[in-house]
């Protein structure tokens, strides 16, 4: 019986002292020594210190960034459309429909209109402009505009403010 009760009195102490070591790993053993005894500190402390917890290898819980390219650009320039026409371009787009509007694609270029003007295009793309890529539209667009002004987009251009 009386063994039962000197182990219960020792229970919360052995309880936090083990919570209050795990607490003061890398502090000088005499500060920890402090913290831990309940009953005062040792006669003689040392100068040892803990071990400190070994660092967490980042490179196991997660991939490592990939270094950047030195010459990273978010947007590469793509040549042949200059930059004071794209507004208009971009303006008749919107009108005209979807990037991938059956036939006609985003600027609306009829398939005759496509065969005269971007054979490069349906010849690499195998197709009509809708599976073209926005900028290749643009830029048979661009080729249209050249050679016919706005003439081809009659009412989006007065929409636009073209005509």
């Amino acid at each position: 019986m009386e063994v039962e009760r000197h182990i219960r009195t020792l229970i919360p102490t052995i309880t936090v002292a083990g919570a209050l070591l795990a607490l003061t790993a890398g502090v000088p053993q005499a500060e920890a020594d402090a913290i831990t005894t309940p009953f005062g500190t040792d006669a003689t402390p040392t100068a040892q210190t803990r071990p400190a917890p070994p660092p967490l290898d980042v490179h196991t819980m997660r991939h490592p960034i990939p270094p950047k390219p030195a010459h990273h650009h978010k947007h590469r320039a793509r040549p042949g459309i200059p930059a004071s026409i794209m507004p208009a371009l971009l303006c008749i787009h919107t009108r005209e429909g979807s990037w991938t509007n059956p036939n006609y694609g985003g600027m609306g270029l009829m398939t005759a209109t496509q065969q005269l003007i971007a054979t490069d295009m349906l010849r690499r793309y195998g197709t009509t402009a809708q599976a073209w890529s926005p900028h290749d539209q643009l830029l048979a667009a661009y080729r249209l505009y050249l050679r016919y002004g706005w003439e081809p987009w009659p009412n989006t251009s007065r929409m636009c403010g073209l005509a």
